[in-house]
């Protein structure tokens, strides 16, 4: 690969994000790897996005406008369709990268030879302080993607991805179907998985995924996912992935529907192999059980 002629196209989708994007558009520019082009997709924002925007426009970093109606996939794709790289790099506005994350994306897709390429990043709340064990811990899954990611669930944080953009042509782009809303990523990587494409994770943390706004958990939307999910991959109910039953025992929970939430955790008991997902799973349910004692007697 001639890396000269090499060229990232960061797809940025914005909205209301004018306090955050500064930030991942600097980290951008402030890249040790120079070949790289800037696409934000604004949503038609109603905060200062588009004064933020202005600031920065240039012959690298252009925008373009979308009205999403809620569908992020559409605004990823239609900056993937406008890119002018090879490679398609995804950065959330409120996301941000190290200066080196491109260069060591770019070495390790020559070196590897690979169509996606990802790696773990840090998490970062509102103190902006950054522990150890608070960030990504995506797992290898070049062996056999598909099953990696069918039945261990989604493992890539969609910021530190690169892919390659002729593979995202080949499985018509991202899904902007209404029930793959908020797991658009996931499916998308296991349409890329299903077409043999090749994965690679980059040992390293080269980005921060801000939670700072404190994302606020929706029971409903993730049990939505999981139904949207089975409908679309699972082909046998005998052979629901285990996280299935661990995302709604958890959303059950949240619920107060507490005998949902402990059917679903005694299958995950019994669907997986993982002594910490079991571990997890059973202190779910003593909660519940001591949940239900304490109310009995309030």
């Amino acid at each position: 690969m001639n890396k000269e002629n090499f060229l990232v196209s960061v797809i940025i989708p914005n909205y209301n994000c004018a306090e955050f994007l500064p930030r991942a558009i600097e980290s951008v520019v402030q890249q040790t790897f120079s070949r790289w082009e800037i696409i934000i997709i604004d949503n038609y924002s109603t905060d200062e996005s588009d004064a933020v925007i202005r600031n920065y426009l240039s012959e690298r970093i252009n925008v373009l406008k979308v009205k999403n109606n809620g569908v992020i996939a559409a605004s990823r794709n239609l900056g993937v369709k406008n890119a002018k790289g090879k490679w398609i790099a995804f950065l959330d506005a409120d996301d941000w990268w190290m200066n080196d994350k491109l260069e060591a994306s770019i070495n390790f897709i020559d070196e590897s030879k690979a169509d996606i390429v990802y790696h773990d990043l840090y998490l970062v709340g509102k103190s902006k302080k950054i522990l150890l064990w608070q960030r990504t811990w995506g797992a290898d899954i070049s062996k056999d993607s598909w099953t990696h990611l069918f039945y261990d669930g989604n493992v890539l944080s969609n910021s530190s991805v690169v892919v390659r953009k002729s593979a995202l042509e080949k499985i018509g782009y991202l899904s902007e179907d209404r029930d793959c809303i908020s797991w658009e990523d996931f499916d998308t990587w296991l349409r890329l998985a299903k077409g043999n494409f090749k994965f690679r994770k980059l040992n390293g943390i080269y980005g921060y995924y801000w939670i700072g706004g404190g994302n606020i958990s929706n029971p409903e939307q993730h049990l939505k996912n999981i139904n949207s999910f089975t409908l679309k991959y699972v082909e046998e109910k005998n052979k629901i992935p285990w996280w299935c039953y661990y995302i709604r025992g958890t959303a059950f929970k949240e619920l107060k529907k507490y005998d949902e939430s402990i059917s679903n955790f005694r299958l995950v008991l019994a669907n997986t192999s993982s002594l910490m997902i079991k571990l997890k799973s059973v202190i779910r349910i003593v909660q519940i059980f001591l949940t239900i004692s304490i109310k009995k007697y309030i």
